[in-house]
């Protein structure tokens, strides 16, 4: 609940009022809240289908006294004291946060800022994308490497499903070799991570990928094999299980590129790498598809909020599994430390104003 007051005094009354109120029930949120607050009132009359503290309501009350309300949400506010605005007001149990009202932007001013934020970090994948002229740099080590083995070498990853952020990986490079080839999948790893060394790179060993820095730009390159010589379907190594995972990049692409949350999507990646949450992107991509199942479309803005929420409550529990291999469960690559983690920082965000968490 992100409430905004022009007068300090009220803003602490209101704080304390708020910190006594003790939601155990539905019907017994509006009650306390009603008799609790002396310079505001909430009372509602919820849409169709809609529970009222589920709601992202927009009211903007008139100095002293009087009353406001929203039309479309059916919720009506009053107050007595001082000139109130409501920004992205949400009635959510105890999660409740106030602001001083020039951190705030109002609820247009929200829609702004996120546009402004997913257009900043946007990440160009065009085909003149500058980014692309990673590829001919170091495609030659990997010819050499590979030789006739090689069967292609193309983007993929967040690049590929347009869910890619500055912050975060610029490139990723996917090598398909033919399933011909004897050798072991972390020999396949171990000697491309060696030929980058040689050729002068600074390498970093990741789970399925070896990470580069070429011109300034992150790069992935992950290196598989073909598990027959027609399939999409490819074997490689993963280094924290010491074993090998199955692989369908472009069962990966689709199911992402083709969900309508690209949006959503980019933005936790953005907090993510605002506040160095260590979340692999295909685990995070999955999530926010199952946190927004059946959500509507293009409503980003109240869709976070979901996903914000949705971490906090099952991240710790919530099993996904890889589209493309049912033995690969995704949501294991995190540690239960790991995911409290990442819980404790969306618990923070949901606390915080947009322009905090968003930048």
């Amino acid at each position: 609940m992100s409430v905004e007051l022009n007068n300090s005094a009220a803003l602490a009354q209101l704080s304390m009022s708020i910190r006594t109120w003790p939601p155990t029930s539905h019907a017994a949120k509006h009650g306390p809240l009603t008799s609790a607050l002396s310079t505001l009132s909430y009372r509602s009359s919820p849409a169709p289908h809609q529970p009222p503290d589920d709601r992202l309501l927009r009211a903007t009350l008139p100095p002293l006294s009087g009353s406001g309300g929203d039309p479309e949400t059916g919720h009506s506010f009053s107050h007595g004291t001082a000139q109130a605005k409501f920004c992205g007001l949400r009635l959510s149990g105890l999660l409740v946060h106030l602001v001083p009202r020039h951190i705030v932007p109002t609820m247009v001013g929200i829609d702004e800022h996120l546009r402004a934020v997913l257009a900043r970090h946007r990440v160009d994948t065009g085909l003149f994308s500058p980014v692309r002229s990673v590829q001919p740099l170091i495609e030659p080590v990997i010819r050499k490497w590979g030789g006739p083995f090689i069967v292609d070498i193309r983007t993929s990853g967040s690049f590929a499903k347009g869910t890619a952020v500055h912050g975060g990986t610029d490139i990723d490079l996917f090598v398909s070799l033919t399933s011909t080839l004897t050798d072991t999948l972390q020999q396949i790893s171990d000697t491309l991570f060696n030929a980058f060394s040689q050729a002068g790179y600074a390498t970093r060993r990741q789970n399925v990928s070896i990470g580069l820095t070429v011109n300034g730009w992150k790069v992935d390159v992950t290196p598989s094999r073909r598990q027959d010589q027609r399939g999409n379907y490819h074997s490689l190594w993963s280094t924290k299980t010491a074993s090998w995972l199955q692989t369908n990049i472009s069962e990966h692409i689709r199911v992402v590129s083709n969900s309508g949350r690209l949006d959503e999507i980019r933005l936790i990646k953005i907090w993510r790498n605002r506040f160095g949450i260590d979340w692999q992107s295909f685990y995070l991509e999955l999530f926010v598809l199952d946190a927004l199942r059946g959500a509507r479309v293009g409503n980003v803005q109240e869709n976070v909020v979901t996903v914000f929420r949705a971490i906090t409550t099952s991240l710790a529990t919530k099993r996904l599994i890889d589209p493309a291999n049912t033995n690969n469960v995704v949501s294991n690559v995190l540690t239960a430390q790991g995911k409290s983690a990442v819980m404790k920082s969306a618990q923070s965000a949901l606390e915080s104003p947009w322009n905090v968490v968003f930048q």
